[in-house]
């Protein structure tokens, strides 16, 4: 029941709000969630495109999930990267360099509006296999609909 326990706060993304101003307030969460630009399947497609298994975890088929834990500062900018459960070191190494790649993403905000730093915990998957020819012009359209939706919906005036 433990390890249940644990692997689902694992799964859940966590959100710790760092106080600014040399405050040492920790907020559970703010009003506003730090977001990837086209949202989280669209990090996860920055992670499919960026992704490189490392061969001999494939060879031998190492599949699941390696949590990396990490904050979004104030600036957007992702910091202190670190694995709290892994896979192996091949897969830890790689969901580590993958989160270092990590392009800005939009900061959480305290009610003031005023930018904060979080602390997020989420999971890089590894899947031994290699996708059709279909499978990619499938998973590219979706991909191009999900984008042109989000752009329409956050359009800036």
């Amino acid at each position: 029941m433990q390890k249940l326990i644990f692997s689902l706060l694992l799964s859940v993304m966590s959100f710790i709000c760092l106080g600014q101003n040399n405050d040492d307030k920790v907020y559970s969460m703010a009003d506003e969630h730090p977001s990837f630009k086209y949202g989280m399947a669209g990090f996860y497609y920055f992670v499919s495109d960026n992704l490189e298994y490392p061969e001999e975890s494939f060879k031998n088929k190492i599949e699941g999930k390696v949590m990396v834990q990490f904050v979004v500062n104030k600036d957007g900018e992702v910091t202190d990267e670190k694995v709290v459960q892994g896979l192996n070191e091949e897969l830890d190494a790689e969901a580590l360099r993958i989160m270092k790649l990590s392009p800005n993403w939009i900061p959480d905000k305290l009610t003031g509006g005023e930018a904060c730093n979080v602390r997020m915990i989420l999971p890089i998957t590894f899947k031994a296999y290699i996708p059709t020819e279909e499978q990619k012009a499938k998973s590219m359209k979706y991909r191009e609909k999900m984008m042109k939706k989000y752009d329409k919906k956050n359009k800036t005036p």
